[in-house]
């Protein structure tokens, strides 16, 4: 699936965020970002789209009581991926085209998934107790030695 992310039609924002047009539709109407360039000819800006149901996330939280907390941090999780998964079609694009990967762009991607599954592991902990993370922690903890051992620690301490 070849995307620009920032140029996408509410068809590939429906599939990248697993959602229906009428969902879409919703949003929009909520203040989804969007650029009309003529009737029913609509683009999305995959930044834009994520700041803005980061937004959403912040505002409901206000308000929210833990449960629906769980539930935005979920989701939060979900626009990390999501940005991976973006990341990762771009690349394989590149490689269609005959370029080859960087290691650091991969040793990035890495640590940034692993960043993600550590926050669930957090979130897993709070909803479903202890023994549920350490059973998920003790794989995260494989997978990152597995990334250390291959590509070395991550750059910076929050990785």
């Amino acid at each position: 699936m070849k995307i620009d992310p920032g140029n996408l039609t509410q068809a590939q924002l429906g599939a990248l965020f697993g959602v229906s047009r009428k969902t879409i539709h919703a949003w929009q109407n909520a203040g989804l970002p969007f650029e009309e360039l003529g009737p029913k000819r609509l683009r999305f800006n995959l930044t834009d789209v994520i700041k803005w149901r980061r937004e959403q996330a912040l505002k409901k939280k206000a308000t929210a009581n833990p449960q629906s907390e769980l539930v935005e941090a979920r989701k939060g999780y979900e626009a990390k991926l999501l940005e991976l998964k973006v990341a990762r079609l771009e690349r394989e694009d590149a490689l269609a085209a005959g370029e080859f990967l960087r290691r650091a762009e991969v040793k990035k991607t890495m640590h940034a998934l692993a960043a993600v599954i550590r926050g669930a592991v957090e979130t897993l902990a709070r909803s479903h107790g202890q023994d549920a993370a350490e059973i998920v922690g003790d794989a995260l903890s494989d997978f990152m030695e597995m990334i250390q051992r291959e590509y070395g620690p991550a750059d910076n301490q929050n990785g």
